[in-house]
């Protein structure tokens, strides 16, 4: 993505987002459920009686009003969603294009020849315009009251801070660059489990009515479903002790998908089929601690594991509970009538990718 003038991981947005945010989150739910209520009344349609509506651009923009608020804080969560969008779609068109116009060794002409790098840069100058008088505003309290200055609990606050505590100052740049990365890494991938959640209690009337139930109780439930992936690049060679080796350069993939619906490993019986209680029983089973949606452990390898599982799988856990939350509360769902059983999947490799094209009909909550 940076041959476009897309974002990269670095050490300051890991450290942020494994202890900053892991350590915020508790005290930025409530704010972000609020958001995503008020993005809901303004990006859905009126339904007082059954309306056809493509569900999937609906979640994202829950998902990207939601997430605002933590990326920037609420000062300028409001403008954020807009800009932050622009750029996303920017870069990814981008990509395309570039792949398809020039061979890999003059990838790196594009970002000077290209208009639609033009445009991904455009859309990162108005971002960084954007989050410029918060960040030097804060720049400036921590220059004149050193510690004692206020703290914000936003991924400004925190890739500030970790680019101080590494002898180095923030850019604007540098700061919606790192937000970005953390938009990337879960904007479809959280939106996408969403959107199989609801896909599957389309089908499961009962557990719906049971869920709505619970919401009532509490501000959030412990539904599980989805297989994910992860993967690694090998940086350099390794020889297994069964003499397997494998050369520096070679990209890994843990085929999580496959071994979640493989019956004979026991893991997951029936994974085929959608049941809301399998992970409820099986941490009564075991203990409370395991089981649940973010965690990791030696046959959970969803988020990866050890020091290299995902940092933000929390926030993630979080932001789909609430994406439901909102659309179980609001309204009732329903598939169109030609289409019937549930959109199946697609499946490229071990992506397990649920059908955004097919719309849902939906009105509000009656009664």
């Amino acid at each position: 993505m940076n041959k476009v003038g897309g974002p990269r991981s670095t050490e300051e947005i890991q450290a942020s987002t494994r202890v900053d945010l892991n350590r915020a989150l508790n005290k930025l739910i409530e704010p972000m459920q609020k958001l995503c209520f008020q993005a809901a009344e303004k990006q859905m349609p009126a339904c007082p009686d059954w309306t056809s509506v493509a569900i999937y651009p609906k979640i994202l923009e829950l998902f990207s009003h939601m997430s605002a608020r933590v990326m920037v804080g609420p000062e300028l969560c409001e403008a954020w969603p807009a800009i932050a969008m622009k750029y996303i779609k920017s870069v990814l068109a981008a990509q395309g294009t570039i792949r398809k116009k020039y061979c890999p060794v003059l990838y790196w002409t594009a970002y000077y020849l290209s208009p639609e790098v033009a445009q991904v840069n455009k859309a990162r100058r108005q971002a960084a315009q954007l989050v410029r008088p918060v960040l030097e505003a804060r720049q400036a309290a921590y220059a004149s009251r050193g510690a004692e200055v206020e703290k914000h609990d936003d991924f400004i606050q925190w890739i500030m801070d970790s680019y101080r505590a590494s002898g180095k100052t923030a850019t604007p740049d540098d700061i919606v660059q790192n937000i970005f990365i953390v938009m990337f890494a879960s904007m479809h991938g959280t939106s996408f489990i969403a959107l199989q959640s609801r896909f599957s209690l389309v089908g499961t009337p009962d557990a719906l009515i049971e869920i709505r139930k619970e919401i009532k109780r509490v501000s959030r439930n412990d539904l599980k479903d989805s297989p994910v992936h992860s993967s690694a690049l090998r940086y350099d060679p390794y020889t297994f002790k069964d003499g397997l080796h494998v050369p520096a350069g070679i990209v890994l993939s843990f085929p999580n998908l496959r071994y979640n619906t493989d019956p004979t490993t026991g893991l997951v019986p029936e994974a085929g089929i959608f049941e809301g209680k399998r992970w409820l029983r099986r941490r009564a089973e075991f203990n409370t601690s395991k089981f649940q949606f973010a965690s990791t452990a030696e046959d959970a390898f969803d988020w990866g594991g050890g020091p290299h599982a995902c940092p933000g799988r929390f926030m993630a856990d979080v932001t789909i509970k609430l994406i439901l939350i909102c659309l179980v509360t609001k309204y009732d769902m329903k598939l169109p009538e030609k289409e019937g059983e549930r959109p199946s999947e697609s499946r490229r490799f071990m992506d397990l990718t649920p059908d955004t094209s097919t719309p849902m009909m939906v009105r509000d909550v009656q009664g």
